[in-house]
């Protein structure tokens, strides 16, 4: 049995109250609830006998999720964050096993020739990043930057709910829903991106901080390193098609 348009209208009216974010979630989901009323009407029950089953079917997920405090969220609302923590944890364990494999295989000998090259050809003798009036102000406005960030990182959740419920994105939110055309997969896969930026970040902070000088080998060996990390983080986003690059064209 088909569903009429005021009964889909009253499906709508409750999917828009689990303030859902991702449409793509929301179009799945929907289809499946649909479905499923459909189903039970067919066995003779009415709309509101099936759509209360239905309905306390989805209401039975739950999930504690760590957003600034600890907020429990049910429904479909859970079901769509359980989703996020899924890909979320998932990808952060395919990126690192692909960083660590690029670290230890036998490729890492041309990043050591490239760096070799760095440290034959490089015109400075030596930085020294001082802790200058400069270099104090940069690191005051880094630091709460580079702890952000890694907050983003850590986080179990995805970057769009992060955001929505940070101080920052507070003054988005309260006025209208954030409600994004990415899949949770596709966030989850740039929330990689922040892990070299903040590591870069933390690299200036250290060093800065302490005031480190650096010969011509230490900065061949820091700058092979980040370009590895920056080329093992884009291939990582050409595997995941979330960058799609075409040297050649049919």
């Amino acid at each position: 049995m088909k569903l009429n348009e005021s009964q889909i209208a009253e499906i709508e009216k409750y999917f828009n109250s689990c303030e859902l974010t991702f449409k793509e979630f929301y179009d799945e989901m929907f289809d499946h609830f649909c479905s499923e009323i459909e189903h039970k009407m067919n066995e003779n029950k009415s709309f509101e006998e099936s759509f209360n089953e239905v309905h306390e079917n989805f209401d039975s997920y739950k999930q504690k999720v760590r957003l600034g405090e600890i907020s429990e969220f049910y429904g479909l609302k859970a079901l769509e964050y359980q989703q996020a923590m899924y890909f979320d944890r998932n990808i952060k364990k395919e990126y690192f096993q692909s960083l660590a494999k690029n670290f230890s295989s036998s490729k890492i000998l041309i990043w050591i020739f490239l760096g070799l090259l760095i440290f034959k050809f490089s015109p400075y003798s030596q930085i020294n990043f001082k802790l200058n009036s400069l270099g104090a102000f940069s690191g005051g406005f880094s630091i709460p930057l580079n702890i952000f960030l890694a907050a983003f990182i850590i986080e179990k959740t995805n970057l769009v709910e992060g955001f929505k419920h940070s101080t920052l994105g507070s003054f988005f939110s309260t006025k209208r829903r954030i409600f994004t055309d990415f899949s949770l997969k596709t966030v989850s896969v740039f929330k990689i991106a922040l892990i070299p930026i903040s590591a870069f970040i933390f690299i200036i902070q250290f060093i800065t901080l302490f005031e480190i000088q650096m010969d011509k080998v230490s900065q061949s060996v820091v700058f092979t390193m980040i370009i590895l990390f920056l080329s093992t983080t884009s291939n990582f986003f050409i595997e995941k098609k979330i960058l799609n690059f075409k040297i050649f064209k049919a």
